[in-house]
């Protein structure tokens, strides 16, 4: 007769009972450190972003993140971003490297933010460690964007390191040597920073009170211990005149990679006046249209050429529009026009008017304070008094009617803007402000 299994012994059922309710409860734990690493998602992803600082911070992550992937049901992305933090913990820094932080408001295409990220990409090159801190008004976009470690797609093999943020705050900046404000709406974050953040600056492109912001909140942030970087000799001027406060001048160079003279076969047999399109009124788009409307009454066959982000409010105004060129064909765009037209009232330098120099335009221009640097009168372009639409007219119509006149501005201009201005000077000279502050002392 077959033998039958003996009884299960009461401890073992006991056992197994909490094993099985241990079991459970760990599931529940899981499943509970998912949602809340989830719902604590940017925060985890900065722990990690800040553990480039220190190892022991990945470590003590790594779990989180764990937990982080099965939430977002995607452990692939979660592990690299991981990977990729522990990675940039475990690089060990020479003496003379510095940890610097810009914060952007954004990372779309504009000329000011060009400059940011072209400063913080090359000098990523130079050995520094980079990171470009971005808000997104959003959590969950936060999160998304740094798991995806999304970066500008427009800026081809962008180096330093992208930390979005739902919004600016001083202690959510990471650890560092030199933070850097670059808009009036970081520099009282960074001004609140503290010691750990490292030394602060603040790179002026613009004198934004006259249309960004309310005036008095503007001029404020100028007033601010920051030290003042500022594009052009005009800011280096408002500052000092306005604030009483000193800046370096550190006039932003065009980029002679992108944008030099290409050959462009031009069907038209009048001279190309080419002209931005902005939403802004302060770009004097409509000035600007009513210039180039009394010059073609004088000037038989002059084309006006037009680009923007948007298309135009008044298509009938152009003769010829593009929408949102791609940068790679910026350079033919500006090549094949001989006249670049900037009607702006106001600019902290105006880097179009510099891109269309460097690829062979003459320029006419209001003397709308940071052209100065590089539109001189006479010399390398034709400069109106800012807001007098009959001297711009005047200035159009004399460069659209005289070739000699032209080509000989063209020439001088593309000269200045292309060696007066260099990106590998103007990377030493910020790298040189930050090494002294920095070596003087913290502020």
């Amino acid at each position: 007769m077959m033998a039958l299994p003996g009884p299960v012994r009461p401890s073992a059922r006991v056992t197994g009972g909490h094993s099985a309710i241990a079991v459970r409860r760990s599931a529940v734990a899981v499943r509970h450190s998912a949602v809340v690493a989830r719902r604590s998602a940017t925060a985890v992803l900065y722990s990690a972003i800040a553990a480039g600082h220190s190892a022991v911070a990945v470590g003590h992550s790594a779990v989180a993140v764990r937990y982080l992937a099965i939430a977002a049901g995607d452990s692939t992305g979660a592990v690299r971003y991981l990977a990729v933090a522990a990675g940039h913990s475990m690089v060990v820094r020479s003496s003379e490297a510095m940890k610097i932080t810009f914060l952007s408001p954004h990372i779309r295409i504009a000329g000011g933010v060009r400059a940011i990220l072209t400063y913080a990409d090359r000098l990523v090159g130079r050995g520094h460690d980079v990171t470009v801190v971005v808000p997104t008004g959003s959590t969950w976009r936060a999160w998304s964007r740094n798991l995806r470690r999304r970066g500008p797609d427009w800026v081809e093999g962008f180096r330093a390191r992208v930390m979005w943020v739902r919004r600016w705050s001083a202690r959510g900046l990471p650890d560092g040597d030199v933070v850097v404000a670059t808009a009036w709406q970081s520099a009282g974050v960074v001004a609140g920073a503290p010691g750990r953040c490292g030394d602060k600056f603040y790179l002026v492109q613009h004198y934004e009170s006259l249309y960004h912001g309310n005036a008095e909140a503007v001029d404020a942030t100028y007033r601010l211990p920051l030290r003042k970087i500022v594009i052009s000799t005009w800011l280096k001027d408002v500052m000092r005149e306005r604030f009483d406060a000193e800046a370096e001048v550190l006039v932003t160079p065009v980029d002679r990679e992108l944008f030099h003279p290409v050959p462009v076969k031009v069907t038209t047999s009048g001279p190309r006046v080419l002209m931005l399109n902005h939403d802004y009124a302060w770009k004097g788009v409509a000035e600007g249209l009513t210039v180039v409307e009394r010059v073609k009454l004088r000037v038989p066959g002059l084309r006006l050429v037009g680009f923007g982000l948007k298309p135009p409010r008044q298509p009938t105004s152009w003769d010829e529009y593009h929408v949102n060129p791609p940068q790679s064909e910026l350079a033919a765009l500006y090549s094949g026009c001989e006249i670049y037209l900037c009607p702006s009232w106001d600019e902290g330098l105006g880097m179009p008017p510099m891109e269309a120099m460097a690829c062979g335009a003459a320029l006419v221009t209001y003397d709308n304070g940071g052209c100065r640097d590089y539109a001189h009168d006479g010399e390398t372009a034709l400069v109106a008094r800012r807001r007098d639409v009959d001297e711009l007219t005047a200035k159009l119509e004399r460069m659209a009617a005289d070739p000699e006149l032209r080509a000989r501005l063209a020439k001088a201009g593309t000269a200045l803007v292309t060696t007066a201005f260099d990106w590998d000077r103007s990377v030493e000279r910020l790298e040189a402000l930050f090494r002294r502050t920095h070596l003087g002392g913290r502020s």
